[in-house]
């Protein structure tokens, strides 16, 4: 069960719109009232009920969650966690989600670590095999649909960092290229109808023939960064698909996020090291 203690002061709002402010779809919102999944005080509500400052809601949210992911034993470097979500560390390598070949995946290792929790704790976003770094997990379907509708409209500011062969001309620059699916094989690439996308870095260090990069991107498009650094000339290290010199692993971490806090509603900063 999912229960919480409404303190805002201000707070006189239906249910029904309550839930839907965690952009709980109105199907999901609907079958909660129609099953009579939600209470108030320990009392069955349905959606025109008032919430207000000191009534406990109760959600029990079994009828629209999906089937627990299939537990597999393996190591997770947990980042940040409380009640609503749980941020970790993606390995290089990785899948989020199984490809149903392989039974190995972080979604999966989490389903292993938290086989007691009420509902599956599920990922909010992608992150590229070959890329490491902060992968976001909710808890519950309210923080589900909350996290994933700031991913998906870009309310995420994404810091990363990476390695990329040569020396930049320029200390910090954006990128601003159109990015699409390349027709004759698994890449993306830069092509006039693709879609909006604009990279921004700055050059942290450099070496005899590397240079380090702070990145910030708001689109988040497939490969963006990798697209975008390989189109000038400075393709990340380690990319196989996107470079042309190999080395142990892709050189690229999703390092920095900032997203608003589905129970909080303030923003939260996860730094990946910190």
């Amino acid at each position: 069960m999912y229960q919480k203690i409404i303190h805002d002061k201000n707070m006189e709002q239906p249910i029904r719109d309550w839930l839907k402010q965690f952009q709980l779809s109105n199907k999901n919102v609907y079958l909660l009232e129609h099953d009579k999944k939600v209470k108030v005080n320990q009392n069955v509500v349905n959606n025109r009920y008032l919430l207000k400052k000191g009534d406990v809601i109760t959600i029990d949210f079994s009828n629209i969650v999906a089937q627990k992911p299939a537990p597999f034993r393996g190591d997770i470097d947990v980042i940040y966690e409380d009640d609503e979500l749980l941020v970790v560390n993606k390995p290089t390598g990785l899948l989020v989600h199984s490809d149903g070949v392989s039974k190995d995946s972080l979604t999966n290792r989490i389903a292993f670590h938290y086989q007691d929790d009420a509902y599956p704790i599920l990922p909010v976003h992608r992150l590229d095999l070959a890329t490491e770094g902060l992968m976001v997990f909710a808890k519950n379907p309210l923080a589900l649909a909350y996290l994933q509708h700031q991913f998906s409209e870009r309310q995420v500011d994404k810091i990363y960092e990476a390695w990329v062969w040569g020396k930049m001309e320029k200390t910090k620059g954006t990128i601003r290229l159109p990015i699409g699916k390349d027709r004759h094989s698994s890449k993306q690439r830069v092509v006039k109808t693709g879609k909006p996308a604009q990279t921004m870095y700055e050059v942290i260090q450099t070496t005899a023939n590397q240079t380090q990069l702070k990145i910030q991107i708001k689109e988040g498009r497939t490969h963006q960064i990798r697209v975008h650094l390989a189109h000038i000339g400075h393709p990340i290290v380690g990319d196989l698909l996107y470079g042309n010199k190999r080395s142990e692993k892709m050189a690229l971490i999703f390092k920095e996020m900032t997203f608003s806090h589905p129970w909080t509603k303030k923003p939260l900063t996860i730094i990946k090291g910190e």
